[in-house]
């Protein structure tokens, strides 16, 4: 009699394990695909402006926001950044190693970037960009954002370009 107890006993344990690791899978499931969702969401608002500009070149500050509108938390890596003058490159940010949490429903402002043009890869430029600067005219430059979006175990390239135009200086 005791061996038809253990007997049911052990199919129910082993029909509510599986039952368990079941219900287990499907909610991993579903918390990856939301997690894709979110990260699809993603959105960037990026601002250059020059800060000074010296004999060692043109200093631009860059305030990047990032934006998540929805229901999830997202983990990025720390975005790099391109910034181009008529289709060629005028400098980069640093790339960095670092995590940054973005809460549901939040922009997220980054510290402010600062990225030195030197003199020499204005001149490179043919003098277009610090001739526009220098006589208080507005430049039109394209950012480029580059970042990943940790989704599902492993990360998500993302990438977003811009053309705005860089207005000189006022004091």
């Amino acid at each position: 009699m005791n061996t038809k107890r253990d007997n049911r006993s052990k199919k129910a344990i082993v029909i509510g394990t599986a039952a368990a690791i079941t219900t287990g899978i499907f909610f991993f499931i579903g918390d990856l695909l939301s997690k894709k969702k979110v990260g699809d969401k993603l959105d960037t608002k990026i601002k250059v402006m020059v800060h000074s500009i010296n004999l060692s070149g043109v200093i631009l500050r860059i305030d990047v926001t990032l934006i998540n509108p929805t229901e999830g938390t997202l983990t990025i890596r720390q975005p790099y950044i391109k910034v181009l003058f008529n289709n060629k490159e005028v400098g980069t940010t640093e790339l960095k190693d670092q995590k940054v949490i973005i809460l549901p429903f939040k922009p997220k402002p980054l510290d402010p970037i600062y990225l030195t043009i030197p003199v020499t890869g204005l001149l490179s430029l043919g003098g277009g960009l610090l001739s526009l600067l220098v006589q208080k005219k507005p430049a039109q430059i394209t950012t480029k954002i580059l970042t990943s979006i940790y989704i599902a175990g492993g990360f998500k390239s993302y990438e977003k370009t811009d053309v705005m135009n860089l207005k000189p200086k006022t004091v």
